[in-house]
């Protein structure tokens, strides 16, 4: 059974809580410094990905797409 919306907000506020008073620790996240989409857009393309699939990826809009 999938969760609703209410439940989804439900449970980040009960993990929030303990997080903003010290009980908790954060979740640890990665951000890299720098990204080279070119490079990352390549490599998709190198292992038969279309334009679309890549824009959808990389949370592009697929409208842009450009058929080669």
């Amino acid at each position: 059974m999938s969760k609703t919306p209410f439940d989804k907000i439900a449970e980040s506020h009960s993990q929030a809580l303990p997080i903003s008073d010290g009980t908790a620790a954060p979740a640890k996240l990665h951000v890299p410094s720098e990204m080279d989409v070119r490079a990352i857009r390549a490599y998709l393309m190198a292992i038969d990905r279309n334009h679309e699939d890549v824009l959808a990826l990389l949370h592009g809009p697929t409208d842009t797409a450009r058929t080669a």
